[in-house]
């Protein structure tokens, strides 16, 4: 299941993202998001804390973690068994066009998406 959405949430946006990644995990669905700060932090990270599986999708190359602030997050998502996927090549930094193909991707790759 494809989780998108803002990069400033309100505290009832996080917490409805919360609820829903739980009853989604605890279904057995996979929560695909793109490591964003914002909704797709609480997603990947409520993912984990379910000990569910969890996808990040990055609009850059999978050699750079973006934003900085989700590294050790990415590093948990692989620890976990989940992973991390970029159509961009190596060295391919964050381009406005790029973070919106991630969407595409996450939703294309996913049974369904909330927003």
């Amino acid at each position: 299941m494809a989780c998108i959405g803002t990069r400033e949430p309100t505290s009832f946006g996080i917490q409805e993202t919360q609820s829903l990644v739980k009853i989604l995990v605890e279904d057995d669905w996979s929560i695909v998001s793109g490591l964003a700060l914002g909704i797709d932090t609480a997603a990947h990270r409520q993912a984990l804390e379910s000990n569910g599986h969890t996808v990040a999708v990055l609009g850059i190359g999978l050699d750079t973690i973006s934003p900085r602030e989700n590294d050790a997050l990415a590093r948990q998502i692989l620890d976990k068994g989940g992973a991390l996927i970029s159509e961009q090549q190596f060295g391919i930094s964050a381009i406005g066009g790029n973070l919106i193909n991630r969407n595409r991707l996450q939703c294309g790759m996913s049974a369904g998406t909330f927003v």
